[in-house]
């Protein structure tokens, strides 16, 4: 998902998944999916957290 701000201001969504593509410009679906992100951005670990949480999953296979 790319989260676009035109210069006045209108933000658009524009997601890609298995050979489709949708731009999203309602402004309460875009306000929905940018508030989404933002939750799964401040539960995500920093990339060297991934690392070794990766590691450790294949640790255990």
């Amino acid at each position: 998902m790319k989260l676009i701000v035109m210069p006045d201001e209108t933000s658009l969504a524009y997601m890609e998944n298995h050979g489709e593509s949708m731009l999203v410009s309602k402004p309460d679906k875009v306000g929905t999916l940018v508030r989404r992100y933002a939750m799964i951005r401040a539960q995500a670990l920093r990339p060297e957290e991934s690392v070794s949480f990766v590691a450790q999953l294949m640790g255990e296979l």
